[in-house]
């Protein structure tokens, strides 16, 4: 859900939150715009507005983002198997798609910052990495596959969202988020 706060102005409080932000991005004499907050993404945005002489003269929309930008990316624990089990006694291989979209490259986060449930992607041989790209949902677009270790997880008996939180290009943070069914199994072959 989005807040309608108001309208900027040239001498409006909005610009007095940060002028030195706002000062060079947003022209002097656009007045009369709606300011709308976006929690999901913790920014505001800015549309339309008037110039001084009163003629709608902006037909744009201006986002803005404090700190670094935040995305919300689809995440599949255990692509394809519902309910997603998750046993934290096991050392195995717990896989996490995170899907590609339109306007993000999922094959180009890096891959060092992941973290599910706090613990960070599997490493295999010299710590490369546990991860593989594939087109999971059909759309032609690569999703990567990234493995975790289940007893490395921050989970307890009774959670049951995950989240998955890293970053992209741009310095982009990114965030997902999956039911899980937790269990505890000391067979700790078995995921």
């Amino acid at each position: 859900t989005w807040t309608l706060f108001g309208r900027a102005s040239s001498g409006g409080t909005w610009w007095a939150l940060d002028p030195g932000y706002w000062d060079p991005v947003m022209p002097s004499n656009r007045i009369q715009s709606p300011v709308i907050y976006d929690p999901l993404r913790d920014r505001v945005v800015i549309a339309g507005g008037e110039g001084q002489s009163g003629a709608i003269l902006y037909n744009d929309t201006r986002a803005f983002t404090w700190g670094a930008p935040k995305r919300d990316v689809r995440i599949d624990v255990r692509p394809g198997e519902d309910p997603n089990l998750v046993n934290t006694a096991s050392n195995g291989r717990l896989p996490v798609a995170i899907y590609s979209e339109a306007h993000f490259d999922a094959t180009a986060v890096d891959l060092a910052t992941l973290r599910l449930a706090g613990a960070p992607i599997r490493t295999i041989g010299r710590d490369r990495p546990s991860a593989t790209t594939q087109d999971l949902n059909g759309d032609g677009r690569l999703d990567l596959i990234a493995d975790f270790v289940p007893s490395q997880l921050v989970l307890a008996p009774g959670d049951s969202v995950v989240e998955l939180i890293g970053n992209a290009a741009g310095n982009t943070t990114i965030r997902g988020y999956d039911r899980v069914l937790v269990h505890r199994k000391l067979d700790r072959d078995r995921v």
